[in-house]
């Protein structure tokens, strides 16, 4: 039996995309999640195109950078310090961030939500000497989400490297303390 490609791409969505949620009853946290979602992918576009000032879009003013990764006390605890880090880490790379599995769990009062998401960073190399050569960096991440007049923006985003496979030389050496 086939099944209309349009049919696969809803079911997907339905399985996938927009998981049961606690609260999912109500109209708030079932608008919230493909909105939560869309910020999840966000991230990766900014990061990859080095629009790090467009992040604005994704994070609080107040949002810890990347609690995980920053080192402490050379960034600033805020989105300038979220920027700062991820321009010092990934100007000299060539990047592309998925992330593929996304979780989105809203609160009961609808105001809040956190999101589970596991994704890869390919890093290409830039170097002619290992031409044609990636390194890929699986992740898992969670994000704090807080709805701010109408947007959800993520106050906290932490990072855990659950494996990194390929030559690791292309990836160019993160900011230190």
């Amino acid at each position: 039996m086939d099944f209309p490609l349009s049919h696969l791409i809803a079911l997907f969505f339905i399985v996938f995309v927009f998981p049961t949620v606690e609260g999912a009853g109500n109209a708030s946290a079932s608008s919230a999640i493909p909105l939560i979602v869309n910020k999840l992918n966000l991230y990766s576009v900014l990061i990859d195109t080095k629009n790090y000032k467009a992040l604005d879009q994704v994070f609080t003013q107040d949002a810890s950078p990347l609690a995980m990764l920053a080192p402490t006390g050379r960034y600033p605890n805020n989105i300038t310090g979220i920027e700062l880090y991820l321009q010092d880490s990934l100007d000299d790379a060539v990047t592309l961030h998925f992330s593929d599995t996304q979780y989105v769990d809203v609160g009961p009062t609808g105001k809040t939500a956190t999101a589970t998401s596991y994704g890869q960073a390919v890093y290409f190399a830039k170097d002619v000497s290992v031409t044609g050569q990636i390194c890929t960096v699986y992740t898992t991440y969670t994000d704090k989400f807080v709805l701010k007049g109408d947007q959800w923006l993520s106050q906290q985003k932490n990072l855990f490297v659950t494996a990194i496979i390929g030559n690791t030389s292309v990836i160019p050496p993160f900011p230190t303390g």
